[in-house]
């Protein structure tokens, strides 16, 4: 299990325009929940300039970060909504400034094992809501980072992808792949996924890019994640991995974490295909 914690926050917003149609009159809160992985918020209470707002009016997004952060969770509120609803005056936002106060419960968890019994199919993947948007490189930044439209890579995923119609063997095949053509070595240099193909040796980040760039030539969305990290509750610093997304049986999807540099010891291997081994709190 993970845990669970109490953010508390204030921020002053300015240049507040409610009436104008040019500018949104959305206020977008960023909720610093820390170096935590896919947290779910829920909303305690919201006060703007003291007055209590009702939690219907508040919406939680998040944005999933594609490298070198984890997922920011957003409370955002339409200032225009609350006027028409009479929640706030026109005085309250006359000088186009407003002070927020929020407190947020949130709660993080371990990743569960899943096995290739508890996944679902390809078909089931490509029923996600945002599965075109993931895997298109004309929109997902991933993609086009990460060079997955290359040759080499198009020709790897096409043979993974032909052989199963699971995307947990799929995506075993393309972490097993980068076991089988990386050297690790903590001096190389980033370079785009082709080359560190061919030149065969790389660090953490070169492991979580050539596990990335082949999931999504495959169809499985996936994203780069990096942070502090660590095992049997021991930190070991700056890290990088993978998180990719799973149909499950009951209709659910799940992003799993995936970390292609700590299953290249063979004693680890089938511990990080899925891994649970990451614990909220670090």
């Amino acid at each position: 299990s993970g845990k669970e914690f109490v953010v508390e926050g204030k921020t002053t917003f300015e240049h507040i325009t409610p009436y104008s149609k040019a500018i949104s009159p959305e206020i977008i809160i960023e909720v610093d929940v820390g170096d935590v992985f896919s947290p779910k918020i829920t909303l305690e209470n919201l006060l703007i300039d003291k007055k209590n707002i009702p939690k219907e009016f508040v919406k939680e997004r998040f944005i999933d970060a594609v490298v070198a952060s984890n997922t920011l969770p957003l409370l955002v509120v339409d200032c225009s909504e609350l006027l028409a609803q009479g929640i706030l005056s026109k005085d309250d936002v006359r000088d186009g400034k407003i002070n927020v106060d929020y407190k947020v419960r949130v709660e993080t968890k371990k990743y569960p094992s899943l096995s290739k019994d508890d996944v679902g199919s390809m078909d089931d993947l490509k029923k996600f809501a945002r599965y075109g948007e993931l895997i298109d490189p004309e929109k997902s930044f991933t993609v086009r980072i990460y060079d997955g439209a290359h040759p080499i890579i198009k020709h790897i995923a096409k043979i993974f992808s032909e052989g199963s119609n699971n995307p947990l063997t799929i995506a075993e095949a393309c972490y097993s792949f980068s076991h089988r053509v990386i050297e690790y070595d903590i001096t190389s240099k980033v370079p785009a996924v082709p080359t560190m193909v061919a030149r065969g040796n790389g660090k953490c980040i070169d492991y979580a890019n050539l596990m990335t760039a082949l999931l999504i030539e495959c169809g499985i969305p996936a994203k780069v994640q990096a942070g502090p990290a660590g095992r049997n509750n021991q930190k070991e610093g700056a890290h990088a991995w993978v998180e990719f997304l799973l149909p499950l049986k009951d209709g659910s999807f799940q992003w799993v974490l995936s970390d292609p540099t700590w299953g290249d010891d063979a004693k680890e291997r089938n511990k990080y295909l899925v891994s649970n081994e990451y614990s909220a709190e670090f």
